[in-house]
């Protein structure tokens, strides 16, 4: 699972932690970098000029009087290859939409868009400057010869046949709205929805920028680059000591193996073999290491709160990842979920099964899950995950499910 915590080391094999920052509170910034690197949005962050997608134009104002709606922006406006346009729309968060609400606005978008410029085939019917299209067909090495008049005109004739993406570029996105993603994009032949989820982490001048695209092509796939390493950074306000920790002198670090010497009241070692011996200390020590400050509150609210509920919790894991780990007593000493260090929840399905009981148990997890969180994970995935942005903002639900759990089984 990918961290939430990042580091850039310097040429002595240094390092300083990455500190996240919200790239939505410049929305001028953000829209800025998008236009120049739209590959951040078609999933290629150094490959803008490969991905053919051509800027027509920014902040679009799309309000259909037939709908009598309000008017919504589309912060950019793109055109791919095939001259299908792309609205973007930069949004910081997608956590507080309802499924219905998700459903219901991807729609009124559509119908909202192809109503208005289904039928726009001039520059200005899309308020845009012929001159300036113009330069940036030229520099994107377009369709030779192509006039900005012929690619409005392209761009309106697939619009109104139905063809257009829709993507929401947002600083957090609910596992409510990958599905409803996942479930639009299979059923819409010419519509595709795409959801960007960016997170910047800065430390020291370097920037790290970490778009993490949703769509029917499948799970997350994230990619880390670094689009404007380019540009100089800007100038340093960093104490001297600072700086020197950060000089790119060579590397002095020994690599002598006393350097790596562990105590050996670390480890505990018993018939098994060696484990680690985490426990609530060490675990929070390394939680607090991994997470964001709201993270790790959310980590001790859930530890807490099974406490109270008397449920069973031990302490696992391996040599470098703990894991809190709740069991239902009355049913089974294994556990049904586990917490791990890195902040990632699995769902642990696979320990109800065998055993009728054990199955009706999973079962009725699974609807109290899908009840409380809003989450289906597949029946053949008896070991799921969720990462800390996902389950996080939703504790209080999760401990729901603990609770509704706790009385099915005192029922039965």
């Amino acid at each position: 699972m990918m961290s939430e915590t990042f580091y850039a080391v310097d040429g002595r094999g240094r390092i300083a932690r990455m500190e996240p920052k919200d790239l939505f509170a410049a929305s001028d910034e953000l829209r800025s970098l998008l236009e120049h690197n739209p590959g951040l949005i078609a999933g290629d962050p150094g490959a803008s000029e490969e991905s053919g997608w051509l800027l027509m134009r920014e902040r679009l104002e799309i309000e259909d009087p037939e709908f009598g709606d309000p008017p919504w922006v589309a912060d950019l406006v793109f055109a791919d290859r095939d001259r299908t346009p792309i609205f973007v729309q930069c949004v910081p968060s997608l956590e507080e939409r309802t499924r219905r609400e998700i459903i219901g606005e991807v729609m009124e978008h559509v119908a909202s868009i192809q109503s208005c410029y289904g039928s726009a085939t001039t520059p200005e019917a899309w308020g845009v400057d012929s001159p300036e299209l113009q330069k940036r067909m030229t520099g994107l090495s377009n369709r030779p010869g192509e006039s900005p008049e012929s690619l409005v005109r392209g761009v309106a004739e697939r619009l109104a046949e139905g063809h257009l993406r829709l993507a929401y570029v947002t600083g957090r996105c609910p596992q409510e709205f990958k599905r409803v993603v996942e479930f639009l994009n299979k059923q819409m032949e010419h519509l595709q929805v795409l959801v960007v989820e960016v997170q910047e982490f800065r430390a020291n001048g370097f920037r790290l920028l970490i778009p993490t695209s949703f769509s029917s092509s499948g799970p997350a796939k994230p990619v880390r680059e670094q689009p404007d390493a380019a540009p100089p950074p800007a100038p340093s306000v960093l104490s001297e000591e600072i700086e020197d920790f950060l000089d790119p002198a060579p590397p002095e670090a020994s690599l002598e193996p006393e350097s790596f010497d562990i105590p050996e009241e670390e480890f505990e070692v018993g018939a098994s073999g060696v484990k680690s011996p985490w426990d609530e200390e060490t675990f929070f020590d390394a939680i607090e290491g991994q997470l964001a400050r709201a993270q790790v509150q959310a980590v001790r609210t859930f530890h807490q709160s099974v406490q109270k509920l008397n449920l069973d919790v031990t302490w696992g894991g391996d040599l470098e990842v703990g894991s809190l780990d709740v069991a239902l007593g009355s049913v089974t000493s294994d556990p049904i979920m586990s917490l791990h260090t890195d902040g990632v929840l699995t769902l642990d399905f696979g320990n109800l099964t065998g055993d009728p009981r054990l199955e009706v148990i999973q079962q009725r997890m699974r609807s109290i899950i899908d009840d409380r969180l809003g989450v289906v994970f597949h029946l053949d995935d008896l070991f799921p995950t969720m990462v800390p942005a996902d389950w996080c903002p939703k504790v209080t639900g999760l401990l729901r499910v603990l609770d509704d759990l706790e009385k099915v089984t005192e029922e039965e």
